[in-house]
């Protein structure tokens, strides 16, 4: 279930991430930090260390539901990227 959030919790988050953006993070690190997400297009946009994340040791795609990719992740270091379409 999606957290909701009051306009005050927003407008502190989006402060926070100018902030954050502004002493340098990638958008993705600002979204970890601020515990937001982000979308992704489609289970190809995600990867880890170069292949798509489904194929990655350790991850499994699960499905896409309301503009989410879904992953199941055993146990251990793992470090995604997606591609944002425009």
């Amino acid at each position: 279930m999606k957290k909701r959030y009051t306009e005050t919790q927003i407008v502190a988050k989006r402060r926070q991430a100018d902030v954050l953006i502004g002493k340098g993070n990638s958008v993705p690190e600002v979204c970890r930090e601020i515990e937001v997400s982000q979308q992704a297009s489609g289970p190809s946009s995600v990867t880890e260390n170069s292949v798509e994340a489904g194929k990655s040791p350790g991850v499994h795609y699960l499905r896409k539901e309301n503009n989410e990719v879904i992953y199941e992740a055993e146990s251990g270091p793992h470090g995604f990227v997606f591609s944002i379409e425009k």
